[in-house]
């Protein structure tokens, strides 16, 4: 599916793979195909993202400089037109991918969601 083009994701998500340094990044630093950069129109939606949801960068992330994917994640989708699949679950009151991908009416789907949409099973 990433060498079709059918999964996607921000270069942002690549930057805060290597700020771990582990397998994953090792992994994903070979995944050309799969980590695209923002374009303008992304960049406008993080913009309006960041206005509306700052909750969603984490204030230790920023107080360290270590990149935050979030808002880019849910801007590619929103502006691509793609479902946003994340390991994160919508709360009441909560910050997290779903809850701003709701209000910017991006559809979210839970990882065992997008299984049961491709018919994967373990």
């Amino acid at each position: 599916m990433i060498e079709d083009g059918e999964i996607i994701s921000s270069s942002e998500s690549l930057k805060e793979l290597q700020a771990i340094d582990d397998q994953i990044a090792r992994w994903a630093k070979n995944q050309k195909k799969l980590f695209v950069k923002p374009d303008e129109d992304e960049l406008a939606v993080v913009r309006q993202i960041l206005i509306k949801h700052p909750e969603l960068l984490k204030q230790k992330s920023i107080n360290i400089g270590n990149p935050e994917a979030d808002p880019f994640l849910i801007a590619q989708a929103k502006c691509r037109d793609i479902p946003l699949v994340t390991t994160e679950q919508f709360k009441n009151g909560g910050h997290k991918i779903p809850n701003v991908c709701k209000d910017f009416k991006v559809k979210c789907l839970y990882i065992f969601e997008f299984y049961a949409e491709e018919g994967w099973n373990f």
